[in-house]
C-alpha cells in the first residue's frame, strides 16, 4: 500500500467511527427522552402508555439502570412481582450501588413475604452513603416490626442505633421509588 492509500483508508475509518459515535449519541438522547416521557406517563397513572415508552428506551439503549428500575414500578403497580423483581434485579446489576433499586427490591420481597431478603436488600441501599438513611430506615424498620424483632436502644437494627423507632410513623408512607 501507497502512504496516500493508507491515508485514505485511515480517513474513512475516523469518518465512520464519528458517525457511529453520533448515532450512538443520538440513541442514547432518544432514550433519555423516552424515559422521560415513561415516566410522565407513570406519575399520571397510565401505567401501558409508561410501559411502552420504557420499552422502546430500553431497546434503545439497553443498558440503562434508570430505564429498568422504572419498569420494575409500573410491575409493581400492577401487582406483578415476579416481573418487577426481574427488573430491579437487572438494574441493581448494571449498577450495584444504586439505592433506588435495591430499595424497590425489598418492597417486592417485602410484598411477597420473604423479609429476610428484604432486609438484606434494604442494607444494601443503605450501604451507598449518598443514599437517604433515613428514608432507607424505614423499611427495614416495617419488616423487623413484622418480624416481631424491633429492639429498642443502641444495636436495635444490626449494629445500628435504633433510629427505627423514631421513624415509625412514616413507615406505611414508605414504598417503591422512581
Amino acid at each position: 500500500m501507497t502512504g496516500r492509500t493508507v491515508l485514505s483508508a485511515f480517513v474513512i475509518g475516523l469518518l465512520l467511527t464519528t458517525v457511529s459515535c453520533s448515532t450512538m449519541g443520538h440513541r442514547k438522547k432518544e432514550a433519555v427522552a423516552q424515559y422521560k416521557l415513561g415516566v410522565s406517563q407513570f406519575l399520571a397513572g397510565n401505567n401501558q402508555a409508561a410501559y411502552v415508552r420504557f420499552q422502546e428506551a430500553l431497546r434503545l439503549d439497553p443498558n440503562n439502570k434508570e430505564v429498568y428500575n422504572a419498569l420494575g414500578n409500573v410491575h409493581l403497580r400492577l401487582k406483578e412481582y415476579e416481573k418487577a423483581e426481574k427488573s430491579f434485579k437487572k438494574a441493581v446489576s448494571l449498577d450495584s450501588q444504586f439505592s433506588e433499586a435495591h430499595n424497590n427490591l425489598c418492597y417486592v420481597y417485602y410484598k411477597t413475604g420473604r423479609h429476610e431478603e428484604a432486609i438484606t436488600s434494604c442494607e444494601r441501599a443503605l450501604a451507598n452513603k449518598v443514599y437517604n438513611a433515613r428514608e432507607g430506615l424505614l423499611q427495614p424498620g416495617l419488616l423487623l416490626l413484622q418480624a416481631g424483632t424491633l429492639r429498642q436502644g443502641p444495636g436495635g437494627f444490626r449494629g445500628r442505633p435504633a433510629a427505627v423507632a423514631q421513624v415509625l410513623p412514616g413507615i406505611l408512607r414508605a414504598g417503591p421509588r422512581l
